[in-house]
């Protein structure tokens, strides 16, 4: 090998180790958990903004929300939720102090997205303030301090306390083998359709007839009370009076092969419909019209075969 080329390898050794010392050097960002509790044991989680607010609470069968409403969470975002937010980690380079620095960055008490965590034994340990002006990442300070850090992602504008992202949607689950009769009452007619075995019956004041196998008309109920849900619920103040509501539009009584029953009622509201189920007396939820036209169809599309056109008039 020529001397020149031995010195430009030489020149070549020397800075990768200059660049390895330097690096070594410097000084490391430091990463720290936001929430000072072991994630394994957090009891509640509230999450605030506002007058609006949400409250998490551990169970034996798992999360459930405890505030405004008694439910069930939505297992996937509340899983985004834990992993980004609760198990999150912030760099503790200090982005800026003092009041001028939380006005700033938009962590006034009144404005800031609230994040309180407490531990098994129901103590408060973290209390964070989360905003975002933005940005892609999310500027956080811990309450009582003015003490600004940034987080490595989006809080507060994805976590927002709206209880239709945070609640799981369905309200009744009824699988069709546990259907024995199904009584339905509208102002255009009243039929009940009950089920021996895989054979279905309908009967109303001028027709009585076996649903054929695999109709559609059927099927639709069917799927709806396998799965009702809804995403919009009220209750307490922000609902209507029910006396403001006047009579229902369709009223649905179900019994069970179990002999347990439920009821459901349909109520013109606005430019939608308010349904209440009887296990959840105090609240309405706001259903789209297909959800009550799927119980207010005409006698002869009960009758009709897979592939056969309805009769003229049968909507």
């Amino acid at each position: 090998m020529k001397r020149s080329q031995l010195i430009l390898l030489f020149i070549l050794l020397l800075l990768v180790v200059g660049y390895i010392w330097l690096r070594s050097r410097s000084p490391r960002e430091s990463l720290k958990p936001v929430f000072a509790v072991d994630s394994l044991h957090v009891g509640r989680i509230e999450i605030s903004q506002g007058e609006r607010k949400i409250v998490f609470s551990k169970t034996p069968q798992g999360w459930k929300i405890s505030q405004p409403i008694d439910w069930d969470v939505e297992p996937d975002r509340f899983g985004l939720f834990f992993r980004d937010v609760i198990k999150g980690k912030y760099a503790t380079t200090v982005i800026g102090e003092g009041s001028e620095a939380v006005a700033s960055y938009q962590l006034q008490d009144s404005l800031a997205f609230w994040v309180k965590v407490w531990d098994s034994k129901d103590r408060l340990r973290t209390q964070a303030l989360f905003a975002n002006l933005g940005h892609p990442f999310d500027y956080f300070r811990y309450a009582g301090q003015d003490k600004v850090y940034q987080i490595r992602q989006k809080v507060a504008s994805e976590y927002q306390p709206d209880l239709a992202y945070w609640r799981k949607p369905n309200v009744l689950s009824i699988s069709p083998d546990r259907l024995f009769r199904i009584s339905v009452r509208h102002p255009k007619n009243s039929y009940v359709l009950s089920r021996n075995a895989d054979l279905w019956h309908f009967k109303d004041k001028i027709a009585e007839f076996d649903v054929p196998p695999g109709n559609v008309t059927m099927a639709k109920i069917q799927n709806i009370l396998a799965k009702l849900d809804a995403y919009n619920v009220m209750q307490g103040e922000e609902a209507p009076a029910l006396q403001d509501l006047g009579d229902p539009v369709c009223e649905v009584d179900i019994l069970l092969t179990d002999k347990s029953q439920r009821q459901i009622r349909f109520y013109k509201y606005q430019d939608n419909y308010l349904m209440t189920v009887d296990n959840h007396p105090d609240m309405y939820f706001e259903v789209i019209f297909d959800t009550v036209f799927r119980f207010t169809r005409h006698a002869p599309l009960f009758n009709a075969r897979v592939g056969e056109l309805p009769p003229k008039g049968a909507i």
